[in-house]
């Protein structure tokens, strides 16, 4: 994979993904700069004619404006929001995840003249995977929430249907939570007193997470009120639909550049509706389960078209 990236990858997702699409391909002198290494670009500016910048993440939004783990007035936002502004509009070759998600970026850093992909988050198809065990019927009607407590993913919507269905008791379910983050104490209090939750708070590796995804009835998306929440495709929700499983997510211009709404639940964003949707979906297991089988055959088509077109963008590139 070290022909393919400016630095030795990690084994994030993305990274996997990216290697496997263009498995076979000459780079030549031409390197993709994973996202979290933005600083390297700027270091590295006489290089950029043959740097292609999976752009992917926004320092500045990530910790300033989502997170909120920094005030705009400290000195290292100053530096954040260079790095970003310098990398997206100094880039020749520009990666974004959804085309909403790089309007955004545009709108708070100035147009770029890169030649632009529109790469999405997607999902490693050799570990995630449907699963013959998961067509076993749960004791409890069980929805799946996995991934970092933070702002983007709006757990306040989850808790709060979580907490209405408690008090209700119309029919046995079980919200499954892993992960943790800045909001986990926030939550855990409710989550540990819930008689309908478990609560895992480690990042536990991806081959202990799938079985459970596969065996969940529903799969949580994003719930956030974020400019970013709005313009993203969230790791999960493609997790979830490479497994087969039903996907349950706010409505948003993002989710609609990949998916229609018979393959991704799309609701509001508000308690109300995620307690009728999972309501929904458990009086009408046929309707759950159309909603898998389209939605997983939406993925793959998704995957397949952008592989080619990725390897035709990459080659264009390097064989010019």
């Amino acid at each position: 994979m070290s022909k393919i990236f400016f630095k030795e990858p990690s084994n994030y997702p993305r990274n996997q993904i990216v290697a496997e699409m263009l498995e076979g391909i000459d780079m030549g002198p031409y390197r993709i700069l994973q996202p979290f290494n933005k600083k390297l670009f700027m270091r590295n500016r006489e290089m950029r004619n043959f740097i292609i910048n999976d752009f992917w993440i926004s320092e500045y939004d990530t910790w300033v404006i989502d997170r909120r783990q920094e005030k705009w007035f400290y000195p290292k936002v100053l530096t954040h929001r260079r790095r970003d502004s310098v990398n997206l509009r100094c880039s020749k070759y520009l990666l974004a995840d959804t085309q909403a998600h790089l309007d955004y970026w545009q709108e708070m850093y100035g147009r770029t003249k890169a030649k632009t992909f529109i790469l999405p988050a997607l999902a490693n198809r050799k570990k995630y995977v449907p699963s013959s065990e998961a067509e076993k019927k749960n004791e409890k009607f069980t929805v799946i929430y996995f991934g970092e407590f933070i702002p983007l993913h709006g757990l306040e919507i989850i808790m709060e249907a979580m907490h209405e269905m408690e008090k209700e008791k119309k029919f046995p379910v079980l919200f499954q939570f892993f992960g943790k983050g800045q909001l986990s104490e926030r939550f855990r209090k409710t989550l540990m007193s819930s008689s309908i939750s478990f609560f895992n708070d480690k990042m536990i590796p991806e081959e202990e997470l799938i079985p459970h995804i596969q065996r969940a009835d529903v799969v949580l998306g994003i719930f956030g009120s974020s400019r970013k929440a709005r313009s993203v495709v969230p790791n999960k929700l493609y997790q979830g639909l490479a497994c087969r499983k039903c996907v349950i997510t706010m409505d948003s211009l993002a989710v609609r550049e990949f998916f229609t709404q018979d393959e991704v639940k799309m609701i509001p964003r508000d308690a109300a509706s995620l307690k009728k949707a999972i309501e929904e979906l458990f009086l009408h297991p046929e309707r759950r389960n159309e909603f898998a089988a389209k939605g997983f055959a939406a993925f793959n088509r998704l995957y397949d078209s952008k592989r080619v077109a990725f390897r035709e963008f990459i080659s264009g590139i390097v064989n010019k």
